[in-house]
């Protein structure tokens, strides 16, 4: 899930600049399931959202892959 200001429909979620598909509960509370594959190589992906209508996108959230297959790390 990805905390957001004033996000509505179409707004999406970014992994590394692709798309997911995005529900958006609420303004301000998104989610999106990532593929397992997107975790599968240690790395730092780059999330943000993308208003789909406008263009716009939000500033970028690095998110740590440090140790792929080991939930407890």
């Amino acid at each position: 899930w990805v905390n957001s200001q004033n996000a509505l429909p179409p707004t999406v979620i970014l992994w590394n600049g692709d798309p997911l598909p995005t529900t958006v509960g609420s303004p301000a509370a998104l989610s999106a399931l990532v593929p397992a594959s997107n975790l599968s190589k240690p790395g730092t992906a780059r999330i943000s959202l993308r208003d789909r209508s406008t263009g716009l996108e939000s500033a970028v959230y690095l998110f740590p892959i440090t140790d792929p297959g080991r939930p407890d790390k």
